[in-house]
């Protein structure tokens, strides 16, 4: 899958972060549990709803895929790198498909 990637500006850091970035630690720090039994139950929670949606904005409402034909599809948040911890996700870990593309990603099944 040829995938373009958005990268933080000006190599965002740990010391320096963009706007983005900071605004999602923010939101980690305010919002995150201390733990999160499994995936599907941080899914639910509403620092994921946020996370997902700042990764959305972030890519132009657009599926990443530059291969990709969809007009009309529904946007994923996909995790390239999973966290150690559900909740500390970092931006650049983190990249917009459509359902269609994120499926066949994880190799399942879509509708043509």
């Amino acid at each position: 899958m040829n995938l373009a990637y958005i990268e933080c500006p000006s190599g965002c850091c740990e010391e320096q972060l963009c706007n983005d970035c900071y605004y999602l630690q923010s939101l980690q720090e305010e919002l995150r549990e201390p733990y999160y039994a499994d995936y599907e139950t941080y899914r639910r929670t509403i620092l994921w709803k946020k996370t997902s949606e700042l990764v959305k904005i972030r890519y132009g409402n657009c599926c990443a895929n530059l291969d990709c034909v969809r007009i009309v599809s529904p946007l994923i948040a996909h995790h390239e790198i999973y966290p150690s911890q559900w909740g500390t996700e970092k931006l650049g870990d983190m990249v917009c498909l459509c359902q269609n593309c994120h499926d066949q990603l994880h190799g399942h099944s879509t509708e043509d």
